[in-house]
């Protein structure tokens, strides 16, 4: 009996916390905060910088030429092979892409392996060539110091979009 006493209290507890959630959510300004653009996907278009292909993963260093996203960003093609989830997600993901911190001069961007990268038809890359992502920036710390890495998910030119990974859901 005492189990059962216990079981309707901590229930109760529990829906009073949500209903002071609720209450919460409700009376929240709705604009965006400082905290949803943290985790807003990034649009960074810039020159190659720099070419690390040494470790498991390509990353580049890529200027940051304070550009924003073309408008029709979330309507750029997409490979066939994409299937229609894919195709959704990256609608989402590109319409909501919002441009890299123009503050940041240079950012870190890491693609995908080299093997992967060829699977889907990208060529290696050239330093002073041009590139443009939409990513999310990662939270890394290089000998105690803050460094603006991005990790790709979409390389996009000439009107297409080179999906690289599935992007969080």
């Amino acid at each position: 009996m005492h189990i059962y006493i216990a079981d309707l209290f901590f229930g109760s507890t529990m829906r009073a916390i949500g209903s002071v959630l609720l209450a919460v959510v409700a009376l929240s300004p709705c604009g965006a905060t400082a905290a949803d653009t943290a985790s807003a996907p990034l649009y960074l278009k810039g020159a190659v910088l720099a070419i690390d292909d040494s470790a498991a993963i390509v990353t580049l260093t890529v200027s940051n030429s304070g550009s924003t996203p073309p408008p029709a960003l979330s309507r750029f093609a997409l490979p066939k092979q994409a299937g229609p989830g894919a195709r959704d997600d990256a609608v989402v993901m590109l319409g909501a892409a919002i441009a890299a911190n123009k503050a940041i001069p240079k950012w870190q961007v890491r693609l995908d392996s080299r093997t992967a990268l060829t699977a889907v038809g990208v060529p290696p890359f050239n330093v002073g060539e041009d590139i443009a992502v939409v990513g999310y920036a990662l939270n890394a710390v290089d000998k105690n110091k803050a460094q603006p890495l991005l990790q790709a998910h979409y390389l996009i030119g000439n009107g297409k979009v080179v999906p690289l990974r599935a992007p969080p859901r």
